[in-house]
């Protein structure tokens, strides 16, 4: 019985010592709102001092048997008593500078906190709301409305209780229409499929934005078409109807259209995409499938040019941009470019006759002529192959290293730098009837990637396959 009195002694003297106002658990029993009062602790510990000078007697042997029991108790008692942290606010004062100004509530007990209140305790303005139930200062933890300080950042992300740009489309516009959900950040689209359930599903190649059914002239073939406001039939009609207000020709497949051939000036950018499977058919007496002319830059993509005397033709200070396009069966050569900048991907230039240039120069595939002062002048990742004369010729010494330039009469290249991709020897490119690349081809993974800047093939499929691995030459990524 002395043991459990002097137990309870000891505990009463640390509780008594807690209940102190120099004491930092101190809490007052006027402004308690917690089930615990110092009175009540004190009463408990006069109620078991009255054992204290208890003398030994018959059942100290069994009280001695349950000292372990009593200890137990008394472990509890005192645990049961702990004083809270604080019961306001004041209290938690010296906590301001740690970030823990107010006064909360955490396991039934009190705690100083981040905030109770937006209000009193998020000043920050970077932080100005109250997430109640974690007790501290966030960005944002509703619709967004709470997102002032960043007038480019009106949406929450509720995830991550931050303010962003956008969570879906629906926030995304003009160049950057496109929500970029690891970023939450809008960005420009890289592709038409971006665009889907926008005007016409175009991502404009220029500057990244969704066409507008206003920018659009479309222009399709056959014999059951119909003209009717923006929708041509006839080549000639849809490109005197392009202007600085409508920059872009649709053409529509699969049904072959005529010779393009926009007027010089017409807008200082201008896009032709083919949707479809687009094909430009252009006929003998044409200067070109494709005849671009003019200091205006040309964005060409997703075509199809064949049956003209030249598939595709750029001249007079043009800036031509070509990308997924298969030009084939042209009488005179595949594509040509005279005085003009270039910038030619992911094309397949196949089974095109002999053309001549000036000087009696032969080419059959493609000829790349003079660029003018600061031009470009970039021939990559495409597939020369099958040209009934020399594949590529180049004016001046431009770089073939990423290219298959393969089974041309008369010759591969000429006057072009770099060596055959495919490995020494220019060995069989192994390519189908589509000039794809087949299983165990010599092409697939000879280009280190960090070389490179296209990050798709012909198709619209990713380079390099695997991610990590290296790219293939031409104008196809193979995939297993």
């Amino acid at each position: 019985m002395r043991a459990l009195g002097l137990t309870l002694i000891a505990m009463s003297a640390f509780a008594s010592a807690a209940c102190t106002k120099t004491n930092t658990n101190y809490c007052s029993e006027a402004g308690a709102k917690l089930d615990f009062s110092c009175a009540a602790l004190r009463d408990a510990t006069i109620a078991n001092d009255a054992n204290a000078g208890d003398t030994v007697d018959a059942g100290d042997g069994t009280d001695a048997a349950d000292a372990g029991d009593a200890t137990d108790t008394a472990r509890e008692v005192a645990s049961e008593v702990k004083p809270p942290a604080c019961v306001t606010d004041d209290q938690c004062a010296a906590g301001a500078d740690a970030g823990t100004p107010a006064c909360g509530t955490s396991d039934g007990g009190a705690a100083c906190v981040q905030c109770t209140d937006s209000k009193k305790h998020c000043t920050d303005p970077k932080r100005p709301v109250c997430d109640t139930a974690a007790q501290k200062c966030v960005e944002c933890i509703g619709s967004g409305t709470e997102c002032t300080a960043d007038a480019t950042k009106s949406v929450c992300n509720k995830a991550t209780q931050s303010c962003v740009e956008c969570l879906d489309n629906t926030k995304c516009s003009g160049t950057t229409p496109i929500c970029d959900p690891a970023k939450n950040t809008c960005r420009a689209c890289t592709a038409d499929a971006e665009c889907k359930g926008i005007g016409p599903a175009i991502c404009v190649d220029y500057d990244g934005h969704c066409a507008t059914a206003g920018e659009v002239v479309t222009l399709a073939g056959g014999a059951t078409c119909m003209a009717t406001g923006t929708l041509f039939c006839k080549a000639s009609d849809a490109v005197a109807s392009l202007s600085l207000m409508h920059p872009i020709l649709l053409v529509k497949g699969p049904d072959a259209v005529g010779a393009i051939d926009p007027p010089m000036g017409t807008a200082p950018m201008l896009l032709i995409v083919g949707q479809g499977a687009a094909l430009v058919g252009a006929g003998s007496g044409d200067t070109a499938g494709i005849h671009l002319a003019g200091a205006s830059k040309f964005w060409v993509r997703d075509l199809k040019i064949s049956g003209g005397t030249v598939g595709v033709a750029a001249e007079q200070s043009a800036e031509l941009h070509l990308t997924r396009c298969v030009v084939t069966q042209n009488g005179k050569g595949g594509i040509k470019t005279i005085d003009s900048s270039f910038d030619i991907t992911n094309t397949i230039v196949a089974a095109n006759g002999g053309g001549t240039d000036v000087g009696g120069v032969a080419w059959g595939g493609v000829r790349l002529g003079d660029v003018p002062q600061s031009g470009m002048s970039k021939f990559v990742n495409n597939t020369v192959v099958d040209n009934m004369s020399i594949g590529l010729s180049c004016k001046d010494p431009y770089d073939a290293s990423t290219n298959i330039v393969h089974g041309n009469l008369g010759g591969e290249t000429i006057n072009c730098t770099g060596a055959a991709c495919c490995g020494a020897g220019d060995p069989d490119p192994k390519l189908d009837a589509s000039y794809h690349l087949m299983s165990g081809s010599p092409c697939i993974d000879q280009i280190d990637a960090t070389t490179m800047s296209l990050t798709i093939d012909i198709q619209g499929q990713p380079r390099p396959v695997p991610p990590n691995g290296r790219l293939d030459c031409g104008a196809d990524e193979f995939v297993p």
